[in-house]
């Protein structure tokens, strides 16, 4: 049936993983581009999936090489949301510079879904065991989850659709109280997108959020925003240390 006005969803990893590994909840997914390609919904994908492992086991060399990836996925059609800029890990022709309210809405979904693990890499690595070769990864993943749901929320909610347990349960609520939507597995997504149930309201505390970054980075403005975050870097972490304490 026609869906108006089109609802917004957005896949996360797990789901392009499952895809590609024709998982149990692959088929799932290919209602959702089914629909995408019909018009009912608008599909979106996390450009931060590109930054996690691949197939092969480390990240694509380039963001070309992730975008050639989705279309072989019948992924090609989906909207991408590009994250916020982080050395080493994002692509600068996928990325855009954060601004300050962007940091605290990543926090506050950080602290929701990894209340134990320290927000920025330099307090994480302190107390890492660094004699296992995957140590990065233990940061690393979680946040590329916090960042793609920071996107679906900035570019709007909707439904997010994910198969990875820590989106589900206890958090899911808080979740959804702090950002709206709802959240929904791959196998149930497609009749969630057809249930005449609303999805629940963003609250107006959030919307001051809802503008989503439509400029990439420039190269030749990095020295100058380095320069600005490394003069805001102590009010970020003051603010962290803050928000933690607080949990």
């Amino acid at each position: 049936m026609p869906l108006s006005p089109k609802p917004n969803c957005t896949i996360d990893t797990n789901c392009i993983i499952g895809l590609d590994e024709e998982r149990d909840y692959a088929q799932g997914i290919r209602e959702l581009i089914a629909m995408h390609e019909a018009g009912q919904i608008v599909l979106r994908v996390v450009g931060i999936s590109a930054s996690e492992k691949q197939p092969n086991g480390i990240m694509a060399p380039n963001f070309s090489l992730f975008k050639e990836r989705l279309k072989r996925l019948g992924l090609g059609n989906a909207v991408i949301l590009i994250p916020p800029a982080y050395l080493d890990i994002t692509y600068l022709d996928n990325c855009y510079f954060a601004t300050q309210n962007g940091t605290i809405l990543e926090a506050e979904i950080h602290n929701v879904l990894w209340p134990n693990l320290p927000f920025q890499f330099h307090l994480f690595e302190v107390g890492a065991d660094k004699s296992k070769g995957n140590w990065k990864w233990k940061w690393l993943n979680p946040k590329c989850d916090t960042l793609a749901y920071m996107a679906h929320v900035q570019a709007g909610s909707g439904l997010f659709v994910t198969n990875d347990k820590v989106f589900h349960g206890e958090k899911k609520a808080v979740l959804l109280k702090f950002a709206g939507g709802d959240i929904a597995k791959p196998l149930d997504a497609k009749a969630r997108l057809e249930d005449p149930a609303p999805f629940a309201p963003t609250p107006q505390a959030v919307s001051e959020f809802l503008r989503v970054p439509t400029e990439r980075v420039d190269p030749a403005t990095i020295p100058l925003e380095f320069e600005r975050l490394h003069a805001n870097k102590k009010l970020y972490d003051e603010r962290i240390k803050l928000q933690t304490s607080q949990n």
